[in-house]
């Protein structure tokens, strides 16, 4: 259901393990895998029962079925028929990470696991989708600012090397993780928010975090029936709107709830939220810009909306107006707002 929000650029993350090779295996090897498959899915079975009853032991029997799995991916990577492994071992971890994270309530065990996820998939080399996780829980759940500094700094100069881009809109992707790396940095090392111009670029990139990070934090971590992001109505349920404000603060916290954010009708709200969720400014920032520059261009184009990302932060399915666009209005009085590109449907 949430593939729609899986970015073309991260996906190899989702199915790194999963790939075919073209060479047909002996028969002897493809039996083997069955079975391998077979006794996992069973053992995954078993081990789903303690997910409600005992959290702690759901972890570390998970933890060692997840070892198996990744071992078996390894050893059956030959095989055209690996994909009936079912499973893939970098996404287990993922959501086994959150679960100790959000459920559990251990970020010290969930950083383990996301440390375990990406020494598997990218050889110790910091990733996006899963050190930005680390960081994150040591800067919102840990307090702890110079480990959450150290740890989005050896992204950022892991980042640093990266090839451009060649699609436009991926590119300022690229460029919006740096600066709000450079924002994030400065922040936990200094104390300085940031108070920089953004430019129509950053908000193209951050509408790409916002849309395609929801689908990565979404479909790798643990559901919550509370903000399915499918069914936000209009007006949030009382129970909602009261969760939506409570719920601990993070940057994973921003990206899976957003949409149920949006529909926050008071500045006051929106304020709260945002200032709950987003420590540095940048990620503020470029919301209330892609609001107020979203709400301003819709006024223009009255009679033909805009269907992006910015258009869902400012109005509602009903076409009333939210907290979001009224804060965004706030906010322009204080900040300069860069251009966007008319409504190409206008």
């Amino acid at each position: 259901m949430l593939q729609m929000f899986r970015p073309p650029i991260l996906s190899w993350l989702l199915v790194a393990f999963a790939l075919t090779a073209l060479a047909e295996p002996p028969a002897v090897t493809q039996a083997e895998m069955n079975k391998a498959a077979g006794g996992l899915e069973r053992r995954f079975a078993e081990i789903a029962k303690l997910k409600e009853t005992a959290p702690g032991d759901y972890v570390n029997a998970m933890q060692s079925w997840i070892d198996d799995l990744a071992r078996n991916e390894d050893k059956y990577r030959s095989s055209s028929q690996n994909y009936r492994m079912r499973y893939s071992a970098v996404m287990e971890w993922m959501k086994l990470a959150d679960f100790a994270r959000t459920k559990l309530h251990a970020p010290a065990r969930a950083i383990s696991i996301y440390q375990r996820a990406e020494g598997h998939v990218a050889k110790g080399r910091p990733v996006f989708g899963m050190h930005d996780l680390i960081a994150d829980i040591y800067e919102f759940d840990l307090n702890d600012r110079a480990a959450a500094a150290a740890t989005f700094r050896q992204l950022r100069d892991a980042y640093a090397g990266m090839p451009k881009q060649r699609r436009a809109d991926y590119a300022a992707w690229d460029g919006w993780k740096k600066k709000w790396l450079d924002a994030e940095i400065a922040f936990l090392e200094n104390g300085r928010r940031f108070e920089g111009a953004l430019t129509a670029a950053d908000l193209t990139g951050f509408q790409q975090q916002i849309y395609f990070g929801a689908g990565m934090v979404i479909t790798n971590g643990e559901p919550d029936a509370s903000f399915n992001p499918y069914e936000a109505p209009d007006t949030l349920p009382a129970a909602t709107h009261d969760k939506l404000l409570r719920i601990p603060g993070s940057h994973t916290t921003f990206l899976r709830v957003w949409l149920y954010a949006v529909r926050l009708r008071s500045t006051a709200d929106a304020r709260a939220w945002i200032e709950r969720n987003d420590r540095a400014g940048f990620w503020a920032d470029s919301l209330l810009t892609l609001a107020a520059v979203t709400d301003r261009l819709s006024k223009e184009e009255q009679g033909n909306p805009r269907r992006d990302v910015g258009a869902m932060i400012v109005r509602l399915p009903s076409g009333d107006v939210t907290g979001m666009a009224l804060l965004g209005r706030e906010y322009a009085k204080s900040h300069a707002l860069p251009a966007l590109p008319k409504n190409p449907h206008h």
